[in-house]
């Protein structure tokens, strides 16, 4: 038999006294607003698989689509002058732009903002800035597949960008790349 007042005997509140709560820690904002979604595009079929996902989204969360291509263009070992080159990297870009602008016209898709966005370097590090500077709350990539020793030797450019994206990064397997 315990003693009244003993240490392991709960107390109880006085009649009439208001009952203490236990404190509570705030609770965190678990809200996920999905405001721009970064979509990059190589214009591979893996790639392209990725614009009815984003759609989808898009329409969700009533968010903008940034749809980004980026020119792998290297001066190095070049015999051709740094006029031609430069004409040459901006020919690129164009062409990637005037791409990029039919895929969103092929979608007839018109009920939320589209951005283009083409830019120059490796694309991994392009992705990232690129999600950076557009405030990007997601971005959706078509993983690629690689033999082993490809990955092993080059590494994977959707590795690098989940593994260093500043906002959650959704990637998908293409249908192309599915074993049946």
């Amino acid at each position: 038999m315990q003693e009244p007042n003993a240490p392991d005997t709960p107390q109880q509140p006085a009649a009439g006294s208001p009952v203490p709560s236990p404190s509570k820690a705030p609770e965190p904002d678990l809200s996920f607003r999905i405001q721009r979604i970064l979509v990059p595009v190589d214009f591979s079929a893996a790639s392209q698989e990725a614009l009815p996902r984003a759609i989808f989204f898009a329409r969700q969360f009533s968010a903008q689509l940034v749809l980004l291509h980026v020119v792998e263009f290297a001066y190095l070992g070049s015999e051709l002058g740094s006029t031609e080159l430069t004409g040459i990297e901006a020919e690129m870009q164009r062409n990637a732009h005037d791409q990029l602008q039919a895929l969103i016209r092929q979608t007839g898709e018109t009920g939320f903002p589209w951005e283009v966005q083409v830019r120059t370097g490796r694309p991994y590090f392009e992705i990232l800035e690129a999600a950076r500077e557009s405030g990007a709350d997601l971005i959706l990539i078509a993983s690629h597949g690689h033999s082993r020793l490809a990955h092993v030797l080059l590494g994977s450019t959707v590795e690098r960008v989940v593994r260093f994206a500043p906002c959650p990064v959704f990637t998908f397997r293409p249908k192309s790349e599915v074993a049946h």
